[in-house]
Parts: structure tokens; C-alpha cells; sequence
């Protein structure tokens, strides 16, 4: 329960990373599949294949942003204030 406001706020901000897409979209593969889905609810997209269909291209663009955005602008910054000098010993 100490998940559900934290990823629900992230989400609602408009993020779609990939750790929340692993929580909701089985949260609601379980609800469909146990029988308590509201009334009127749609579940034809929720199935296994649906769920990685979603979870691939997200955990692909997390994997580029994260480590390729991320590492790409750490290393623009810290190569001008560490960059000649500390590798040339000086």
C-alpha cells in the first residue's frame, strides 16, 4: 500500500517510466482476471502480450534516456571542469 500514492503521483505528473508500467498494468491484468473490475470496465487490452507490447518500446526509451541522456550530460559537464588536467597528470 506505501507504493500506490508514490508511483500514482508520478504518474499523474505526466511520467511514464518503465517501474510504474511493471506495477499498474499487471495490477490490472490481476483485478480483470480475479473478477473485480468496476462494472463497464474494458479489458480487452489487458492480456500478457498487451503488457509487454506497452512494457518494451517504455523500458527501451527509460534505458535510452537514463543512461544515454543522463550519462551524455554528465559527461559535458565534468569534462570541462576535470577534463585536461586530470587526465594529463598535471
Amino acid at each position: 500500500m506505501a507504493v500506490v500514492l508514490p508511483v500514482s503521483a508520478f504518474i499523474a505528473a505526466g511520467f511514464e517510466p518503465c517501474v510504474a508500467n511493471m506495477y499498474f498494468l499487471p495490477l490490472a491484468w490481476l483485478v480483470v482476471r480475479t473478477g473485480h473490475a468496476p462494472e463497464g470496465f474494458d479489458s480487452s487490452a489487458i492480456t500478457a502480450t498487451g503488457i509487454l507490447h506497452k512494457l518494451i518500446p517504455v523500458t527501451l526509451g527509460n534505458v535510452v534516456g537514463g543512461a544515454g541522456m543522463v550519462g551524455i550530460a554528465y559527461w559535458t559537464i565534468y569534462r570541462a571542469a576535470f577534463g585536461t588536467e586530470r587526465l594529463s597528470g598535471k
